[in-house]
């Protein structure tokens, strides 16, 4: 009887009708299927066309069939038997009806944190439902949309509100990623991230990226190292050479020299031993002084979206500031200004020390600490920030201890290179209150005024 008044009322669909009450499904579904089309609103005197589904069913099969939902989606997987999801929605519904005569039980019962403990539930700008693991974040989600996305992610909205990518969301958030072509992975995602999904990505992204940049790198390594000793390899002999040391695939053989995993000084003392002992002469003194004047500079530095190119965190060294770089076993180079306190120790070991320089463009950003000591007034805070922000950079982080008339402020703070550093500190100087401001390498953590003072 209702089927018929809602084939009277609306145009029949007939190759779209199903009846499962004739012939219930394998789970016991029962329900008539009908579409209809439904013509809602009229523009410029014609219909607007929708098709439309109608399911008809009794109380009984409508309750069986909510409750029984979970089954219908695995009936429709192949699987037979029901899970822990039918389980926490028959639970869920269940505590639904028991407290739908209370308001307050009502909504409380709508707090699915009970029943769903390890997982939340968050919105996409269109409104999608995505279901992640509890404490995801950002990352996790821009990798749940899509791959690209995930590979792509460098920012991201959360209720409107920009976040960074290490937020941890939670149910019902709205989540609005924000790419950029030129934004990779890199390790750090990995210490946050939670769904074994970006994980994986991330990982594999890092593997085949960081073996195409240890070939680069390795064979660059080589052949100015080879260079420099005035020795010149045909195909073969390269091919030979790598199995010679135990690797059958010259990529494999280039991506170890790159990691750090063989050094090319090791490679020349293998085959023209009485070239690297006429090399001698360069004495641990004289390749100091060469270095401090920036000389023979080869390997270029272009920035931090190198794998394997890392800066030391001890001295932070900017474009500008004199560099150089030490092979370090499975994480490539590593860069130091050559008037940082660990560079003599590392020098010491001359098969791992390579000449490098920069090769920057504009846009690259670095960090650089720096610490200001002043008179402690209200308004030095907004002085500093107004100051900076005349400046093109951005504060990464800020430390601020006062002591009786005087406070310092150690911050983080991102630039280009060493003279836009030098301009941004020049112009600190120039606020009233500020007593003296330096630059500081990174481990620096102490603040004693008295001494600064």
């Amino acid at each position: 009887a209702a089927l018929s008044v809602v084939q009277n009322e609306f145009e029949p669909v007939h190759e779209l009708y199903s009846d499962y009450i004739q012939n219930p499904r394998d789970n016991g579904y029962q329900s008539i299927h009908a579409k209809v089309i439904y013509a809602p609103n009229s523009t410029n005197g014609r219909a607007t066309k929708k098709v439309i589904e109608v399911q008809i069913r009794t109380d009984k099969m409508h309750e069986e069939a909510e409750t029984g939902i979970a089954a219908h989606w695995l009936y429709k997987e192949g699987r037979r038997r029901l899970d822990e999801v039918e389980e926490k929605l028959i639970q869920l519904r269940q505590k639904i009806f028991d407290d739908a005569k209370d308001p307050e039980k009502f909504i409380q019962s709508l707090k699915v944190d009970d029943l769903f403990q390890n997982e939340i539930y968050v919105f996409s700008p269109d409104h999608d439902l995505w279901q992640l693991e509890r404490d995801s974040t950002p990352v996790d989600f821009a990798f749940h949309v899509h791959t690209d996305v995930g590979f792509h992610c460098i920012g991201a909205k959360v209720n409107g509100k920009l976040v960074p990518l290490n937020h941890r969301l939670k149910n019902g958030d709205m989540v609005e990623i924000i790419t950029s072509n030129n934004q990779h992975p890199n390790q750090d995602w990995l210490k946050y991230v939670k769904t074994s999904k970006a994980k994986s990505k991330i990982r594999r992204w890092i593997k085949e990226t960081q073996f195409e940049q240890s070939c680069r790198l390795g064979e660059d390594l080589l052949n100015k190292t080879l260079a420099k000793f005035h020795i010149s390899l045909k195909n073969d002999e390269v091919i030979q050479l790598a199995k010679d040391h135990n690797y059958q695939d010259v990529a494999k053989f280039y991506a170890a020299i790159g990691r750090g995993d063989l050094t090319p000084t090791k490679i020349v003392n293998k085959i023209a031993p009485e070239k690297l002992q006429s090399d001698k002469h360069d004495s641990f003194l004289k390749r100091f002084i060469k270095l401090a004047w920036g000389i023979d500079n080869t390997v270029k530095v272009q920035g931090l979206d190198n794998l394997l190119i890392n800066f030391g965190k001890c001295c932070q060294p900017l474009p500008g500031d004199r560099i150089v770089g030490f092979i370090t076993k499975g994480r490539g180079v590593v860069i130091h200004r050559t008037d940082c306190k660990n560079v003599p120790k590392l020098l010491e070991d001359e098969d791992r020390n390579i000449d490098v320089q920069w090769a920057v463009n504009d846009s690259k950003k670095f960090v650089a600490k720096i610490n200001m000591i002043a008179e402690n007034n209200r308004v030095f805070l907004r002085d500093i920030t107004d100051s900076l922000a005349s400046m093109n950079t951005n504060i990464v982080s800020m430390n601020m201890k006062s002591q009786d008339t005087l406070v310092s402020n150690v911050m983080v703070i991102e630039v280009l290179n060493l003279n836009h550093l030098n301009r941004i500190m020049n112009r600190v100087r120039k606020i009233k209150g500020v007593i003296s401001v330096q630059r500081i390498d990174g481990n620096y953590s102490t603040l004693n005024l008295t001494e600064n003072n």
